[in-house]
């Protein structure tokens, strides 16, 4: 799993990228998505390397957890978890409310 999302890791920062700046249409709005992405990568660091990866396969990749557990060698309930905790972790970081 490790070795994964190490070699994967660019290619994450290109899907999270995209992510913002579909959130973001105008040139106006360039440097709240700026702000923003610092802001999701900050909180995206603070999760353990395992959330960090199911995160991003789930909610960037849009995976389903089967193709999620076959990449990172979980369960899909621990996927299912991982993710669970990971979301739970970056309302809190961004302070979102539920």
């Amino acid at each position: 799993a490790l070795n994964y999302m190490r070699a994967n890791a660019r290619r994450h920062e290109q899907a999270l990228d995209e992510a913002v700046a579909d959130a973001s249409p105008g040139p106006a709005s360039a440097f709240a998505a700026r702000q923003l992405r610092a802001e999701l990568v900050r909180a995206l660091q603070q999760l353990s390397p395992l959330q960090r990866e199911v995160v991003i396969l789930a909610d960037l990749e849009a995976l389903p957890h089967a193709e999620i557990a076959d990449r990172t060698g979980l369960s899909v309930l621990m996927s299912r978890r991982h993710l669970s905790d990971a979301r739970r972790r970056l309302r809190t970081l961004l302070r979102i409310r539920p």
